[in-house]
């Protein structure tokens, strides 16, 4: 390097570190600019500059350079170079240049701050330290790193004691030493990086100060007994200034002196705990209790100390009573324990004696008795199974001046056989002042039974009711007693029976469960109308209050007295049932009398209510007539007066009605309405009603229309009849000459040359006969309202000449189904005559109207013969509909036949047996199949209905509809079927079965259902009786499906019982509109077991297809007469075709 560039090198460095520019050597030597190596230089980092110099001699050159130090700012750092000093002369060293460079590196300054500053801690507990790492510089990095923590050695853990920064910061927890006394200085040193410098802070934990407190020891008894206990208390009092309730555990201890502390520690609550202590059984003395409290995060710990005396007890003997005795197995035994004080100045013990038969299985009537007079008594009874031979041990406890002690006694067992009682019926049902029979059953129920004797006691835990004796004797082990329920009360009583047992059987209890019944007062029966029309159902309902499943006969007689329905109603859960019927227009008409009638626990409730059979509901107007105010016939409504109108009404049932009459003049100018609202009896009714008629209403021809309303129509009335409209002369009769002849009152639509009735409009037309509705006729030239219907027979009878005369035409009855193109004429027939006049004239021929309406009487000619043009066309379509139908049932007969054989090895029957080998359980085949042959059954009959239609023309929708109708079953039938079947193959008992209610369900009510009951208790039904099938026969009792209208059919009903009585045997038959078809009935004599009675039954022509129901019930006699149910109803179906 030449001179120039050495000293360009010098300035800058004396540029950058200004104040190591220059430096003075202590020797001699002379001061040279040494050379400089390849290195860097970080700011505040230290860093050493070193040279070697070579020379041609033989002495060593040395050259140092100096350390780099960190001013701690953000300032130049100078470096100071030394001159290289030789050490072996004073000869001047030429060094040799070298050619180095120094990069310099700039460190930030930081600042740490922990959080939290200054904390309190509990000891035992711990808290979480940040330290937060800053850079101050003016242009701040985020500094990374690790921080060193520390306490000054106090004794404390971290959780780390070094983290690294993340993001300037790091998180450790630290839990202090327990019960440290000092504040505790937290340090968090922060090392640096490259470009940040170290730095530190810390935190300062306050100490706590745990509070002093007391401990105090209570003794429940300061001095006790060997072996006896007591319970100690230890109380811990905070005595600080701010006192804190103080919690955690005491452990205690008797310094090993043998004593038995119940549990070893306790725990704290509210400041105490205690603990039971039994002395040492042999010790008299005195022992030291210690309670160590162990303190908590609030107080110190602390220890209390309390004295027991242990005094000297007087010692005991314990004998039993008997000390040796036999006792019967299952039998109770007293024993009696005395202690005795056996001490020079005895004193009477007291306390408990305890009681064991060393595991033996027996029991005491008490685990142990306490002394009175130095004795007690318990009872014990040997366990089913004890040893021949067993020891009754009582151990005396003492007490505070007695040692326990004690005594024995052997017991020989004599083993008896063991009994169970049973009482019948149990539950029971009691009724009050209704006496009831209990019997009791003893059974021996040892491998070697032998028979019971003795007596079984009685009683209700004096519930208030009374036994005929207080015990009964055993006759063939079971005995009978008659109990009377209190009369006032509802309480359940409890009844106990007692076998006391013999020399050979143990005794035995059982309790018997019961309920008080309150019998109801009554039966109600109502009827949902007191009115039935024809077609009505009629719907009967009867409540026996709180009594359900109770059986109730029901009877309907009709006007004449003849039973028309003899059925049962089971009642349901709140005691209530219904039945329904319908009225079949074959009824009479009249006053029908239902009635019921049951027993229940005895006592007879009957029942009976009316109502009435009509022939249909509402009201006629049988007449409106003109009248003065005496009633009596006139044939003018005067102007300017009042005016009188009597109606007679007719009705079938009593019902409220509104009467109302509109008057309007000749101009149809209403006048008013006058009205009567009344309940209308049955039978006739008249009434006579006046208006006033205002002077300034036009005169001639008025009507006067009459209705009968159910209310006002703005009520929501609706009409009960067809409007009656009657025309009358309404005139000024003060201006009237004496010659004046007035028109007779007459119908609206019809001439003055009636009656002067008025008469009712109809409105309806039939598919056989055309029947007026609404039109026009012309009169003397004036316009009269009629029916259009009646235009177009009046058109009809002008062109097929029916008319009487030119001036009159004839009012035709015309059979559509019978007329066709040909002979229209022959069937239009002259039914009475009229007094229209014939439809021409100048006056008519002048009037735009009246033309029209001969303009619309020849489009009604048109339209009536368009009419019968389509009805002929009709009965054509009809028959060639009909031979194309018989054409193809043929047809169809025959593919059915050859598929039938064709498909011989798949059919039905094939089918199914295939499907009965899958059934495991054999005993169910043959009902399987007996319900497979009853659906052939249904569809064979149901396929025989469906021809049967076609074959009389019936459409295909008419067929399948009866098809349905006959191969329909609904879910009552089918529980009956299932019924019926599972009693004949002996898988069902036909008396649970007839427990069974209409829905295939068991109605329970408190858990029980009465009817099963009654049968578990030897009881067949209600009375003993029960049916057990009902079904259609023919006359040998054979079996069948369907039974013909209009013929005999026959029923067979098969009954079981179990007593004799006399019985009277009921069917009811209802078609599949549920009409009754009347009742079928044999009375006689029924004896234990079986009988069948096969009753003959004529089904009304008039009867509803499909589906009937057959209804078989046992009575003591007809219902109506005061019979009473014997059985529950059984019911099946048959079909009427």
């Amino acid at each position: 390097m030449d001179l120039k560039a050495l000293l360009i090198i010098s300035l800058v460095a004396m540029l950058v570190f200004p104040q190591y520019a220059f430096s003075t050597d202590s020797g001699n030597s002379t001061s040279t600019v040494p050379a400089v190596t390849n290195s860097t230089v970080s700011q505040g980092s230290s860093g050493s500059v070193s040279s070697s110099n070579s020379s041609n001699t033989s002495s060593s050159n040395t050259a140092s350079s100096s350390n780099v130090s960190t001013s701690g700012t953000n300032s130049s750092t100078t470096s100071t170079l030394q001159s290289n000093t030789n050490t072996n002369s004073s000869k001047t060293s030429t060094p040799t240049p070298i050619n180095n460079t120094v990069t310099v590196v700039t460190i930030d300054p930081t600042s740490s701050v922990i959080t939290p500053n200054l904390a309190t801690v509990q000891p035992g507990s711990s808290i979480s330290f940040s330290v937060k790492i800053t850079d101050t510089s003016s242009l701040p990095s985020i500094p990374t790193g690790t921080i060193s923590w520390g306490d000054g050695s106090m004794g404390g853990a971290f959780s780390s004691t070094m983290c690294a920064l993340l993001s300037g910061s790091c998180i450790v927890s630290y839990t202090p030493p327990i019960n440290f006394v000092k504040d505790i200085t937290i340090t968090a040193n922060y090392a640096g990086d490259g470009t940040h410098s170290a730095s530190s802070s810390i935190s300062t934990i306050k100490v706590t100060t745990l509070h002093p407190v007391t401990e105090t020891m209570t003794s429940s008894s300061e001095t006790i007994s060997p072996g006896t206990q007591v319970q100690l208390t230890a109380t811990i009092a905070d005595s600080s200034s701010s006192p804190v309730t103080p919690s955690g555990i005491v452990s205690w201890n008797d310094n090993n002196m043998g004593g038995t502390f119940r549990q070893a520690s306790c725990v704290l609550s509210s400041a105490a705990c205690a603990v039971s202590y039994t002395s040492p059984t042999n010790y008299s003395g005195s022992i030291t209790i210690t309670a160590n409290y162990a303190g908590d995060l609030i107080h110190n710990a602390n220890s209390g100390q309390f004295t027991l005396a242990i005094s000297h007890l007087a010692s005991t003997t314990t004998t039993v009573a008997p000390n040796t005795v036999t006792i019967n197995q299952g039998t109770g035994t007293q024993f009696t324990a005395s202690v005795t004080d056996t001490s020079s100045l005895p004193t009477i013990p007291d306390g408990m004696v305890s009681w064991s038969d060393g595991g033996a299985g027996g029991t005491f009537s008490l685990s142990f008795c306490n002394l009175s007079s130095a004795s007690c008594s318990v009872s014990y009874t040997p366990s089913n199974n004890p040893p021949n031979s067993l020891t009754i041990t009582a151990e005396y406890e003492g007490n505070s001046a007695h040692s326990g002690s004690t005594g024995t006694s052997v017991v020989t067992v004599h083993f008896q056989h063991q009994t169970v009682t049973s009482v019948t019926p149990n539950p029971v049902t009691l009724v009050q002042g209704t006496s009831v029979q209990l019997t009791a059953t003893i059974s021996d129920v040892s491998s070697l039974s032998a028979t019971v004797a003795g007596n079984v006691s009685w009683s209700d835990g004096n519930a208030g009711g009374s036994f005929a004796q207080a015990y009964c004797v055993l006759s063939s082990s079971m005995c009978s007693i008659s109990y009377t329920p209190p009369a006032d009360s509802t309480n359940p009583v409890t009844i106990t029976a007692t076998y006391s047992g013999d020399d050979s059987h143990a005794g035995s209890s059982n309790v018997v469960q019961s309920k008080i019944l309150v019998l109801p007062t009554f039966i109600s029966l109502k009827s949902d109308q007191s009115y039935y029309a024809y077609g009505d159902v009629v719907t009967l309902s009867v409540n026996l209050p709180g009594q359900s499943m109770q059986s109730i006969a029901v009877g309907v007689s009709n006007p004449s007295g003849d039973n028309i329905v003899s059925r049962t109603i089971t009642t349901d859960e709140n005691g209530t049932g219904t039945l329904q019927f319908k009225i079949p227009d074959t009824y009479q008409t009249g006053v029908y009398r239902d009635v019921v009638n049951t027993i229940v626990y005895g006592k007879n409730y009957t029942n009976s209510t009316e109502f009435n059979v009509i022939k249909s509901h509402g009201v006629t107007i049988d007449s409106v007539q003109i009248t003065n105010q005496q009633g009596n016939p006139v044939s003018i409504l005067p102007q300017g007066q009042n005016g009188f109108v009597k109606v007679s009404i007719s009705s079938g049932e009593k019902m409220p009605a509104l009467l109302t009459l509109n008057l309007f003049d000749a101009n149809q100018s209403s006048l008013g309405t006058t009205s009567v609202k009344s309940i209308v009896n049955p039978g006739t009714s008249t009434m006579t009603l006046s208006f006033f008629i205002p002077s300034n209403v036009q005169v001639g021809l008025a009507n006067v229309f009459t209705d009968v309303y159910s209310d006002w129509p703005n009520n929501g009335g609706t009409p009960l009849t067809a409007e009656s409209c009657l025309a009358a002369d309404l005139q000024d009769v003060s201006t009237l000459p004496a010659s004046y002849v007035p028109a007779s009152p007459h119908s609206c639509t019809n001439s003055p040359s009636g009656l002067g009735v008025g008469s009712t409009v109809s409105t309806a037309m039939t598919n056989n006969q055309a029947q007026i509705t609404l039109g026009v006729a012309i009169q003397n030239d004036s316009m009269v309202f009629m029916s259009p219907t009646q235009a177009h027979l009046l058109a009809l009878a002008y062109d097929n000449g029916t008319t009487s005369n030119n001036n009159s035409v004839g009012i035709v009855n015309v059979d559509l189904n019978s007329l066709d193109k040909t002979s229209a004429a022959a069937n239009a027939t002259s039914v009475g005559p009229t007094q229209f006049t014939t439809l021409a004239g100048p006056d008519l021929q002048n009037n735009p109207m009246a033309m029209k309406i001969l303009q619309e009487i020849e489009i009604s000619k048109k339209q009536v013969a368009n009419i019968i043009g389509n009805e002929t066309a009709a009965k054509l379509d009809q028959q060639l509909i009909l031979q194309q139908r018989q054409a193809a049932a043929s047809q169809l007969k025959q593919d059915l036949t050859t598929l039938a054989e064709a498909s011989a090895s798949t059919s039905s029957n094939a089918a199914y047996a295939s499907f009965l080998t899958t059934v495991d359980d054999n005993r169910t085949h043959p009902i399987f199949q007996d319900e497979f042959n009853f659906m052939k059954q249904r569809v064979t009959t149901a396929n025989t209905a469906m021809q049967s239609v076609l074959s009389n023309g019936g459409s295909l929708g008419q067929a399948l509809a009866t098809f349905n109708k006959y191969a329909t079953i609904n879910h009552v039938q089918m529980v009956s079927l299932n019924n019926e079947l599972n009693v004949q193959y002996g898988l069902a008992d036909s008396r649970i079965q007839s427990c069974f209610d209409s829905t295939g369900q068991l109605t329970v009510v408190n858990g029980v259902n009465t009817c099963v009951q009654n049968i578990e208790n030897n009881s067949t039904g209600p009375s003993g009786i029960s049916i057990v099938s009902v079904q259609a026969t023919d006359q040998q009792g054979n079996p069948v499906s369907l039974i013909q209208r209009g013929q005999m059919g026959y029923v067979k009903v098969v009954i079981e019982s179990n007593v004799n009585s006399q019985s009277l045997i009921t069917v009811n038959l209802f078609d599949s509109n549920i009409s009754s078809l009347g009742t079928a009935s044999a009375q006689y004599a029924l004896s234990p077991g079986q009988s069948e009675v096969v009753l003959p039954y004529y089904v009304p022509s008039q009867s509803g297809t499909g589906l009937a129901s057959v209804y078989a019930n046992v009575f003591t006699g007809w219902p109506n007469n005061g019979g009473t149910s014997q059985s529950n109803e059984l019911s099946y179906f048959v079909g009427l075709s």
